[in-house]
């Protein structure tokens, strides 16, 4: 829960990588990529450590960030790759961190069956 594991340094310096890249870019397509993979590998510490101890993250904030790129989804007129690729990637990573975060609760309730 913290700390300076291989896995916490090591995407520390992607994420920072990605947003130097992200700055000194001049074309915001790739930029806005950039930014994407700037944002997942600082997340990475996050999903291992909810993998391992979910029961450390409450699972609504995730969720309201799933129902917030649902949303921004929703709002998107133009259907291009550059305008739903962030909002995608925002509900699906929110996703799979409330999954982390309840599997516990499903896989309980699964064997009791």
């Amino acid at each position: 829960m913290g700390g300076f594991s291989k896995v916490d340094i090591t995407s520390l310096v992607i994420a920072l990588i990605g947003i130097v890249l992200w700055q000194v870019t001049k074309n915001p397509v790739v930029a806005l990529y950039f930014a994407i993979l700037a944002n997942f590998t600082g997340f990475v510490p996050t999903l291992i450590k909810t993998y391992k101890l979910p029961h450390t993250e409450i699972y609504m904030f995730f969720l309201m960030d799933t129902f917030a790129g649902l949303f921004s989804l929703m709002a998107v007129k133009a259907w291009t790759p550059e305008q739903i690729s962030y909002p995608i990637y925002i509900l699906l990573i929110n996703l799979v961190e409330v999954l982390l975060v309840i599997r516990p609760r499903i896989s309980s309730k699964l064997s009791m069956n």
